[in-house]
C-alpha cells in the first residue's frame, strides 16, 4: 500500500511539473549568427564555412524539422517517417536524399573517445520575452580536441523530439534554444588548426503559424538518391556543397566576407547584433 501511494505521488509530481510547460507542436525560430573560423576550417568546408554573419531558420512540426541556411540557400529536412534526410540546394534546384541516421548528440558523443559535462546554471535572462536559463556543456576528446557550448534555453516549452535533429548539433536539453555560443578548439595532423567560434541569437520566434513551404521541394528539382549507401552516402554531398558555393559566388549572392581570416574573434557575455 505504501509503495502504491509512493508511486502515485511521484506520478502526480511529474504531472505537476510537466503541466507547467507550454506544449508547442510546431514553430519557426530565426537566428542571426556570427562566425569566426580558422583558415583550415574554411579550406576544408566545401565552401560552407566563412567568417561573418549567417542567417538561419529552425522549423519543426510534429513529424518533421528543417534547418534552413538562408545565407547559403540550403535546407536540411529531417523526415523520420520517410526514413530520409533531404538536403536541398535551392540555388541549384537540386535535392540529395540520405538514410535517416540521427540520434541526440548526447548519445553520439557518449563513448570512450569523448568526455563531456553538462551544467545547469542558476543564471537566467529574458530573450524576446521568454525567460531563459543558461546551460554550459563541454566536450573533451582525443588529442586535446575540445568543444564548449553556452546555451540559453527557454525551459517552459515542451517540443516534439524531432525538434532536436535540426537544433543545436542535436543537443537535447529541456526546452528551446534562443541564444548560444560554440567554441571549438581542434587540430588534425596534415590538416592543421580546425578551430571555430560561433555566437547565435534568436531574432524572431513564431509558435502560431508554421511555414509549410519550408518543408516542400519543387517537383522539377534534380534528385540524387544516396539512401542505399548509409553513412558513406553523406561523403558524396561535398561536391554539391562546392557547386552551391560556386553558383552563389557567380551570381554575387555569396555572403560578404569582410573579416580577416587570420584573426579569431570572441564577444563578451552581453553580445548583441
Amino acid at each position: 500500500m505504501k509503495r502504491t501511494i509512493f508511486l502515485l505521488s511521484i506520478m502526480l509530481l511529474h504531472a505537476s511539473i510537466m503541466s507547467g510547460q507550454e506544449n508547442i507542436k510546431s514553430g519557426i525560430i530565426q537566428f542571426t549568427s556570427y562566425e569566426s573560423n580558422s583558415k583550415s576550417v574554411i579550406k576544408w568546408s566545401s565552401g560552407q564555412a566563412y567568417n561573418g554573419v549567417r542567417d538561419i531558420k529552425i522549423a519543426f512540426s510534429e513529424n518533421m524539422s528543417c534547418r534552413q541556411d538562408m545565407s547559403l540557400k540550403t535546407r536540411t529536412i529531417f523526415c523520420p517517417e520517410e526514413n530520409t534526410i533531404k538536403i536541398v540546394f535551392d540555388e541549384l534546384q537540386r535535392v540529395l536524399l540520405f538514410d535517416y541516421l540521427c540520434e541526440p548528440l548526447m548519445n553520439t558523443y557518449s563513448n570512450s573517445r569523448w568526455e563531456y559535462t553538462i551544467n545547469k546554471t542558476d543564471d537566467t535572462k529574458e530573450i524576446l520575452g521568454f525567460n531563459c536559463r543558461r546551460w554550459d556543456i563541454s566536450f573533451v576528446g582525443q588529442s586535446n580536441n575540445n568543444l564548449s557550448i553556452e546555451a540559453w534555453v527557454y525551459e517552459d516549452a515542451a517540443v516534439p523530439d524531432i525538434y532536436w535533429t535540426s537544433a543545436l548539433y542535436g543537443l537535447k536539453l529541456p526546452g528551446i534554444f534562443l541564444k548560444y555560443t560554440v567554441n571549438q578548439n581542434s587540430y588534425a595532423p596534415f590538416v592543421g588548426d580546425l578551430s571555430s567560434y560561433m555566437a547565435a541569437e534568436a531574432k524572431s520566434v513564431d509558435f502560431e503559424n508554421n511555414e509549410a513551404d519550408i518543408f516542400s521541394i519543387p517537383a522539377d528539382y534534380e534528385t540524387y538518391d544516396f539512401r542505399s549507401e548509409g553513412i558513406l552516402g553523406f561523403g558524396k554531398a561535398h561536391k554539391h556543397y562546392k557547386a552551391n558555393s560556386k553558383a552563389l559566388k557567380k551570381a554575387k549572392k555569396f555572403p560578404t566576407n569582410n573579416i580577416d581570416e587570420s584573426v579569431r574573434f570572441d564577444v563578451d557575455e552581453d553580445w548583441d547584433f
